[in-house]
């Protein structure tokens, strides 16, 4: 096994993505994350709400303790993995009828790993936000000169609070450092295209 596939690489291109991309006294800023695109992997970092999350506020203090944390870690991973997905949509040829494939069976799933879970407060006191950070691979038939042009792109968010301020997450997503796109997802809008403009 070499280091660029040892799950100690994944950790460690993880926090330096995380670290590099972070200036501020926070991890993240609560209802906002990051999909960093480079080459063929694109890292997440996102800020969820708590309350999202059903069964894990065991003390109904709406707060996530690092216990609760410890203690809910597996269920929040499979939730984590069911409501938040990246996706690939098949293009067709340029110049074909239809340039976009719109049934759902051309859809490919891209696993989720390396899942790594925080309290937005750095673990030292209960937290209203989860800190998520974890990869997607893309596979090499969906890329095209290191783009992804031939293939659409689709994240989809489905973790919003019962606050009104954790209704919407506001996603910025970031391709070769140069371009870069801010998405909004809401409820109503749980599902998006990330083509670059």
């Amino acid at each position: 096994m070499s280091l660029k596939t040892s799950p100690l690489w994944l950790v460690l291109t993880l926090v330096a993505a995380f670290v590099s991309g972070q200036s501020n006294a926070h991890m993240m800023v609560a209802q906002k994350g990051t999909l960093n695109i480079v080459d063929n992997q694109v890292y997440m970092v996102l800020s969820l709400p708590v309350s999202a999350f059903n069964g894990i506020d065991d003390d109904q203090d709406e707060l996530l303790s690092s216990a609760e944390l410890e203690r809910h870690r597996q269920f929040i991973k499979q939730q984590v993995l069911s409501r938040v997905q990246l996706s690939s949509v098949a293009i067709a040829a340029e110049g074909a009828a239809g340039s976009t494939v719109k049934n759902a069976a051309d859809k490919d799933l891209l696993p989720l790993r390396g899942i790594m879970l925080s309290l937005a407060s750095h673990g030292k006191s209960p937290s209203k936000q989860l800190i998520v950070l974890g990869q997607f691979t893309l596979k090499s038939n969906q890329l095209d000169n290191q783009n992804y042009r031939h293939a659409s792109l689709e994240f989809a968010v489905d973790t919003f609070g019962t606050e009104a301020n954790e209704q919407q997450i506001e996603m910025t997503v970031t391709q070769d450092k140069t371009n870069r796109r801010t998405l909004l997802f809401t409820p109503k809008l749980a599902s998006q295209q990330l083509q670059p403009h």
